[in-house]
């Protein structure tokens, strides 16, 4: 089983839980009002899995004693935040617990149903194949099964190092036999912060040999908490990594703690910290700008909880009754955003979330984070914010971010560049002005082939302000946004070769001058005419050369062995393509330095910023 592993850290420690025995530990809590869980240990999910399988067992017995049929019932209903060390086990959890595994499982009924949606009722399945039939079943319990397991979220990799304030329910684990003392004063640590329940499957050798000062102080406080304690002998015996480790089942409930307020000393210190932090905190000014994002998310999160607890302090003196008077008033509430807090909602988590989703919101929006993708990209991240602000604002989880853009900016960014290619070529070739933009070519299997020249006229409307009195009447913005998707579409395939020129700076340049013909920008010399219409005339033939190729060969108007072959081997009708294209000897010096015409650019950084 070490093979599902990627660290000696993950192998020493990784130890499955038998469903026996997560069974025995779940018997010691109510789950009836378990909703936010931390798993600090996951794993691949086995006491996950077994969790949300007792939940809806549970559940589904409640219904029973009330009189109502079980069947139909499932309630896992609890969100699980999940760590995990070991990248490999990480997959896993991310497969099964994240909706891969299900979407793969109804994409296959979906094949073997013949396309039909709906296979839920035996009627349903006229014309299948009794083999069919079976292979349906399975699925089907498949997808049952799993509609029975937590929601899970990924949402950090280190435990002894997660920092999250969320409130959590419960703390549900089976840390490393090796050091599950540290693991589990973490826990403790964290719970005692806001309160909350902690269910432990520790390594018994832990609390019966108390040989170091660590293991000491471990079972002083689980006696000082209250905590119930269960030996099972041999539980691992035939689990799926077997060991005859005897285990300790732990269960602790640490009660909220009792609030009291500092108002007038908080109010000190926020006086000088707004004293010592006055002016523009607009402007990111350091070179890591990500950790100053960071560092002041976690400050605001300090003094938003900081708030929230000096609420709760004085919220029994101004729920009293007024003497003399029955009656039972409040003057003040507790607001967090544009809603009031319910007496069933968690002001923190509610706050946290809404700081969360304000702070990937300027990520997002940040031009050093966003600044070099295209529109269209910028608009398919911003988005998932909504998804995003399920997780804290750590550096752990904006470099998952990172990793997830780049992983689906090919797919953009070639769709990007070809759109460009359509809007300066065929998008606009109806306008007699434009038409000269192409030159047509006997592509493969088409005549209807065609290619960007090396001048452009395109329309750019609201280029010039409609204001006559205006002095300086080039409107700076809207010419900049015409042109910044160009540019930005070309870095991809210019791969960084080419020296950046402000787009901004050149065009406002351009303004105060007014002179608007020939303005230099890193790929063209741009003319702006006041009836509407930009003429691009490219710097460097290159860059256009593999522009076209790029282009050709996505819209599969060149030979399938364009770049494979050199010209005097390939066929009579592949030649007679490369002769309309651009001639035998053109081709052979994009045969001599393929590295730049042909290659694809992996290096996602010039789009990313």
């Amino acid at each position: 089983m070490n093979n599902l592993v990627s660290t000696t850290e993950a192998q020493n420690g990784f130890y499955p839980t038998p469903k026996s025995v997560a069974y025995q530990l779940f018997d010691m809590i109510d789950t009836q009002y378990i909703h936010e869980v931390l798993e600090p240990s996951a794993g691949k999910g086995d006491l996950l899995k077994a969790f949300g399988c007792y939940k809806n067992e549970k559940y589904q017995e409640s219904l029973a004693e009330k009189g109502v049929s079980k069947k139909d019932y499932n309630n896992a209903s609890c969100n699980v935040d999940a760590i995990e060390f070991d990248p490999n086990l990480r997959g896993i959890l991310n497969y099964e617990f994240c909706g891969q595994r299900v979407q793969e499982f109804n994409n296959k009924m979906y094949e073997i149903s013949q396309n039909r949606r709906y296979l839920w009722k035996e009627d349903d399945y006229e014309g299948l194949t009794d083999e069919q039939i079976v292979k349906l079943k399975q699925l089907k319990e498949g997808v049952k099964e799993r509609s029975t397991y937590a929601h899970v979220k990924i949402v950090h990799n280190d435990f002894m190092t997660f920092a999250s304030k969320k409130h959590y329910d419960l703390i549900l684990m089976n840390p490393p036999f090796a050091n599950g003392d540290e693991h589990l004063m973490k826990a403790i640590q964290m719970q005692s912060e806001n309160g909350g329940k902690i269910l432990c499957i520790l390594n018994a050798e832990t609390l019966l040999n108390l040989y170091s000062n660590r293991r000491k102080f471990l079972m002083n406080t689980l006696n000082d908490l209250g905590a119930k304690i269960q030996f099972v002998d041999n539980g691992f015996s035939d689990a799926e990594r077997q060991t005859d480790v005897r285990v300790a089942l732990i269960y602790i409930d640490i009660p909220e703690p009792e609030h009291h307020s500092e108002i007038y000393e908080k109010f000190q210190k926020a006086k000088e910290y707004k004293e010592s932090t006055e002016g523009d905190s607009s402007k990111l000014t350091t070179t890591n700008f990500l950790e100053d994002l960071i560092a002041q998310y976690n400050e605001e999160m300090e003094l938003g909880i900081a708030l929230i607890d000096e609420f709760n302090a004085l919220l029994p003196y101004l729920n009293r009754n007024v003497v003399g008077d029955a009656g039972n008033y409040s003057n003040l509430s507790l607001k967090v955003g544009n809603e009031a807090v319910g007496y069933t909602d968690s002001p923190k988590n509610k706050f946290i979330n809404l700081t969360r989703h304000k702070y990937w919101t300027s990520l997002l929006n940040n031009e050093k984070f966003t600044g070099m993708l295209t529109k269209n990209l910028k608009d398919k991240y911003s988005s998932m914010i909504s998804k995003f602000a399920e997780y804290d604002f750590t550096m752990f989880n904006i470099q998952t971010l990172m990793n997830d853009m780049n992983a689906g900016l090919q797919d953009g960014i070639e769709k990007t560049i070809l759109d460009l290619f359509d809007k300066l070529s065929a998008k606009f070739s109806y306008v007699p002005e434009m038409e000269n933009n192409i030159h047509y070519y006997s592509g493969w299997k088409t005549n209807k082939a065609h290619m960007v020249n090396k001048k452009v006229i395109l329309p750019c409307n609201g280029s010039f302000s409609d204001w006559k009195w205006d002095k300086n009447p080039l409107n700076v913005y809207n010419c900049v946004e015409f042109l910044s998707d160009i540019q930005k579409a070309l870095n991809y395939l210019d791969g960084g070769k080419t020296d950046d020129i402000n787009l901004n700076v050149a065009i406002t340049k351009a303004r105060d001058e007014c002179n608007y013909r020939k303005i230099e920008t890193k790929y063209f010399y741009v003319t702006f005419f006041r009836k509407g219409t930009c003429h691009l005339l490219w710097k460097d033939l290159d860059l256009l050369k593999r522009f076209n190729i790029y282009a050709s060969g996505k819209k599969n108007w060149l030979p399938p062995c364009y770049g494979n072959k050199h010209y005097d081997d390939m066929t009579e009708e592949e030649k007679q393509v490369i002769d309309s294209f651009q001639g035998a000897d053109d081709y052979e010096k994009i045969m001599c330095n393929p590295s730049y015409y042909l290659s694809t650019n992996t290096n996602l950084l010039q789009i990313t910023g």
